[in-house]
């Protein structure tokens, strides 16, 4: 069980524990499936949010769920989108300004608090 590396080729898998040298030797980490890519290890924990989230009783609820889940990440990253305008370079940006940051973060939980949205929606929007 754990990540898993193959060692093999993509006819003949030879999946075997993971560790960082082998990426030192080129050879990517996948999840322990065998099939995912390394990159995806760190989205783990958000999948998982994700589904306790939205998962419910019936398929109308579960549909419901995640249609404001979607939509509160939408508008998370729609404002990181619109720092990411205003500063290109993040906090290494010479007209970055902390006090504008904490503003933005203060004024998007404001409005994500205050729009009477569902909570799936407003969890995903403030978590994401």
């Amino acid at each position: 069980m754990g990540p898993k590396v193959n060692i093999g080729n993509d006819t003949d898998p030879i999946l075997v524990n993971y560790n960082r040298t082998w990426v030192a030797k080129g050879i990517q980490p996948y999840a322990w499936c065998g099939f995912l890519p390394g990159a995806y290890f760190g989205m783990w924990p958000t999948v998982v949010q994700t589904a306790m989230f939205t998962l419910f009783g019936t398929t109308g609820s579960t549909m419901k769920n995640a249609w404001q889940c979607l939509c509160g990440t939408f508008f998370a990253v729609l404002n990181l989108y619109m720092m990411t305008f205003l500063y290109p370079l993040g906090a290494n940006d010479p007209k970055y300004s902390p006090v504008v940051a904490w503003l933005n973060l203060t004024g998007v939980l404001f409005l994500f608090l205050a729009s009477r949205a569902d909570v799936n929606t407003m969890m995903m929007g403030m978590c994401s």
